[in-house]
């Protein structure tokens, strides 16, 4: 099995200040960081914001060729209005399931920028990274012990799960992978998903 992407990051797309602004230091820091692990690159969708693209098939190849989601962690990444995240997310599970079935590792690391009190018991078992304090609104983000410290640790993770994957060679999907759909995904969905709205004054993001 061969990977493309030490990580795939899994956001809610919004407006550019301040989640914009973040995950684009995310990413470039990322790219570093994992890079010098693993030599792998690290995925970012851009294209949804575009009009006119076809994403489903980037998308699913992107996540097939990733060795881990980073799951970066907002309230309405689980919505009902706007499923991409959630249908990104099941498809990760989908894939650790089938190349890490029974070990207590995970392909999914939470990244929680906002909504801390907020985040689901879908993700409790897992380790998160907590990068949601007030203090990281910093216009550069590669001054921030806190936020270089995360992407170092964000980046081994990876190194760790490609190098066990490796060792354990897991069968090939054989096409057979895919995102659910949003008709297989909203009933576990509106289960945890998050009923707010935007702030008063401010349109919500596709």
């Amino acid at each position: 099995m061969s990977f493309k992407y030490g990580c795939f990051i899994s956001y809610r797309h919004a407006e550019p200040w301040p989640t914009g602004v973040f995950i684009e230091q995310l990413f470039q820091a990322l790219k570093g960081e994992v890079k010098a692990e693993t030599d792998l690159d690290v995925f970012r969708d851009v294209d949804r914001m575009k009009g006119g693209a076809i994403l489903e098939p980037s998308i699913t190849e992107a996540l097939r060729d990733s060795v881990c989601m980073v799951l970066v962690y907002t309230p309405p990444y689980f919505s009902l209005e706007h499923t991409y995240c959630a249908r990104e997310y099941k498809a990760m599970l989908a894939l650790e399931q089938h190349r890490l079935p029974g070990t207590t590792n995970g392909l999914i690391i939470p990244v929680v920028y906002r909504g801390l009190k907020r985040f689901p018991k879908e993700l409790q078992g897992r380790k998160r990274l907590d990068l949601s304090s007030p203090t990281l609104m910093a216009a550069d983000l590669n001054t921030q012990p806190s936020f270089l410290s995360c992407v170092h640790e964000i980046a081994e993770y990876a190194a760790d799960r490609l190098e066990e994957l490796a060792a354990l060679k897991p069968p090939d999907l054989n096409g057979k992978f895919r995102l659910p759909t949003d008709a297989e995904i909203l009933p576990w969905l509106k289960q945890i998903a998050f009923v707010g709205g935007p702030l008063p004054g401010r349109p919500e993001a596709a």
